[in-house]
């Protein structure tokens, strides 16, 4: 009995000794790390971040190529998102295009060109932007905008309230509530001559937009085009203002 108990603890402690050497005693080698999965006390050496490859191997590698690839794809997609935010934060031009519906009945295209200036605090931002806007059919206008912007910065999302001031052409046309003719004192009816009509505007707008990388993106913007135009009675002329809206998808490019 005695000599059973004694080859019994000599296995015992060959077998603890061979277990903490397993797990304690391993080296890593040169640009690697060592990690230790608490639950199974596995032992793994992965690749540094940036550490240049070796050609040894990494210990237990049929266990360690699961974390490792998970570890490398999580530190690429945090790398991937801080560039994105360092983009969207960053002062630099900006060009988009866009296509979409304008009031009453029109498919809108629109060209943007915008500065946007380095975030001022933590979250947002100022830029300074000019657009011009080409609607058609109904009714039938070229449009021209300037003015400042503030966006709302996140990781990959921004979103933007701006204010254009600019002009507003309308030609072949008779808007904003003017009848298509008139009868004169002798009872004959006459057509309004439709003529080239160019008013200034107030332009509102919100913008969407969601960074695919660091330079492109995709997003929507509504604007609410508020036009001044006179109101030509028999009684007397007054300025009056029309409220539109568009709404247009995008495609930008921030350099």
């Amino acid at each position: 009995m005695k000599k059973q108990f004694v080859f019994f603890m000599i296995i015992f402690f060959a077998l603890l000794g061979i277990t903490t050497n397993a797990y304690a005693d391993i080296v890593c080698p040169p640009g690697s790390q060592k990690i230790v999965d608490e639950q199974t006390r596995e032992v793994f050496c992965i690749a540094a971040p940036g550490a240049a490859q070796t050609n040894q191997q990494p210990i237990n590698t049929y266990h360690a190529q699961a974390p490792q690839k998970d570890y490398r794809n999580q530190y690429d997609q945090e790398l991937e998102l801080d560039e994105i935010h360092d983009s969207i934060a960053d002062s630099g031009f900006e060009l988009q295009f866009g296509l979409g519906y304008g009031v009453i009945a029109a498919v809108g295209l629109q060209v943007k060109l915008e500065y946007s200036f380095a975030q001022m605090t933590d979250g947002m931002s100022l830029g300074l932007f000019t657009n011009v806007a080409l609607l058609m059919p109904v009714p039938n206008t070229l449009n021209w905008s300037a003015g400042p912007i503030l966006h709302i910065n996140g990781n990959r999302f921004r979103g933007g309230f701006g204010l254009g001031f600019g002009l507003f052409n309308i030609w072949d046309d008779n808007l904003f509530g003017e009848s298509d003719g008139y009868y004169d004192d002798y009872g004959y009816y006459h057509d309004y001559e439709k003529k080239n009509h160019v008013y200034f505007s107030l332009i509102p707008r919100v913008e969407c937009e969601w960074f695919v990388s660091k330079h492109l993106y995709l997003g929507f913007g509504l604007d609410f085009p508020l036009i001044f135009y006179h109101n030509d009675n028999k009684d007397k002329v007054s300025t009056t203002a029309g409220l539109w809206f568009d709404v247009l998808l995008h495609v930008g490019y921030k350099f």
